[in-house]
């Protein structure tokens, strides 16, 4: 894939190789909010180099993303935190979220559990299913969905009966 600016329109363009063109306005919702949160941080690094006059200068600070989830497939899900952490090693990010794919995505973080008050490593989620994670840490009642649970409650109680 291509980077391309367009300077008649004042625009970027990306081309995928098999010739796909598309712009940051025809992004995903997920792609586009990824890229939000990416470009911010690097503006707020920018911001910090200038003010010392050094482009060397790694700067340290507390990032905090609300459902960092939210647009994201599954599989940005997994991919978006060990993203940031190697991309920016000096920040901590504090990261609210509900999907099992990030609190499993990361080693060695903390994991808090607002409901239970209890924290624990993340590690402890690594390699889990996530339908476990669903069920045992999210309080999901079963890993499958609502009416083939309900079904398999009804098969169970009518089997077990005298």
């Amino acid at each position: 894939m291509s980077l391309e600016f367009d300077r008649r329109s004042y625009n970027f363009h990306f081309q995928k190789s098999d010739g796909y063109v598309f712009d940051f306005n025809t992004l995903a919702d997920g792609h586009a909010a990824v890229l939000t949160l990416l470009a911010e941080l690097l503006i707020r690094v920018d911001a910090a180099q200038q003010s010392r006059n050094d482009f060397t200068f790694e700067p340290e600070g507390i990032v905090i993303v609300d459902e960092i989830e939210t647009h994201l497939h599954l599989s940005l899900q997994e991919q978006i935190l060990p993203f940031l952490t190697d991309f920016f090693p000096r920040f901590q990010f504090l990261v609210a979220t509900h999907s099992p794919a990030v609190v499993a995505s990361i080693p060695n973080a903390v994991v808090y559990d607002l409901k239970k008050r209890e924290q624990t490593l993340s590690d402890g989620f690594r390699g889990v299913r996530y339908g476990t994670l669903m069920t045992e840490h999210f309080g999901i009642s079963s890993e499958i969905d609502l009416d083939s649970t309900e079904k398999l409650h009804r098969r169970s109680s009518s089997t077990s009966a005298p």
